[in-house]
């Protein structure tokens, strides 16, 4: 398996695949004449906002000469046959951005860590999708209430196609405020303890190819209450 996590697939607002620090040129590198797509989504009840999500991404990759020979959504519709729809080599799954906890539950509905373990293509994970890769994904709070409850549940087993625990969206994140908190200061950071966290901005991605790992851009590393960028040696 090849597999690339990212905080956004396209641009905004032009909608075109994001070509910093090679990422096109990365996915052109492992895109068959014979590729298929699989989108899965992240809310597996919304298909008008599934099949349109998928088209942008299908007319981005097309806009750069990677055109599908099959696409695919995989939601509510077709779940009990995940199984089958994302078999073969000459695939690209890509996991959507959205709300991160419906597709984690998604994903345990239909055991699909078990169906993506089997797999041998292509999965391109962005926004939430990029976050449920991870062993154990990190949930940002929303709220006050959610930043300082017993019950909110801010860890969540996800697919384990990495160790790292990503946090999309970096800059966003940073400048966030939280009512009179600072997002990043005053409860990623305390949420840090014992932890560690990879944030990622705009236009990064980390690449995986077998065992081998690949950071490509600028990424943060928190951890223990800290945060500082990662050296790429």
């Amino acid at each position: 398996m090849k597999l690339f996590l990212t905080s956004r697939l396209l641009t905004d607002p032009d909608l075109r695949l994001n070509p910093m620090n090679g990422f096109v040129n990365s996915l052109r590198e492992v895109f068959s004449p014979y590729e298929e797509l699989v989108y899965v989504s992240s809310n597996p009840e919304a298909y008008e906002d599934n099949d349109a999500a998928m088209n942008e991404v299908v007319s981005a990759f097309a806009s750069e000469g990677l055109k599908f020979t099959k696409t695919i959504v995989l939601d509510g519709r077709n779940s009990s046959s995940a199984g089958d729809i994302c078999q073969g080599k000459d695939k690209m799954i890509i996991l959507s951005k959205g709300d991160v906890f419906s597709q984690n539950r998604f994903f345990h509905s239909i055991d699909f860590k078990s169906i993506i373990r089997k797999f041998a293509g292509t999965v391109v994970a962005e926004g939430g999708g990029a976050m449920n890769c991870s062993g154990v994904l990190y949930v940002m709070p929303r709220t006050l209430d959610q930043a300082f409850s017993n019950t909110f549940m801010k860890f969540l087993p996800g697919l384990g196609l990495t160790s790292r625990a990503i946090i999309p969206h970096f800059e966003r994140v940073r400048s966030r405020m939280l009512g009179n908190l600072r997002y990043m200061e005053d409860v990623i950071l305390s949420d840090s303890n014992g932890k560690s966290f990879f944030a990622l901005p705009e236009g990064s991605f980390i690449s995986y190819d077998g065992g081998k790992e690949t950071i490509n851009g600028p990424i943060w590393h928190i951890h223990d209450g800290e945060i500082q960028e990662v050296v790429i040696s």
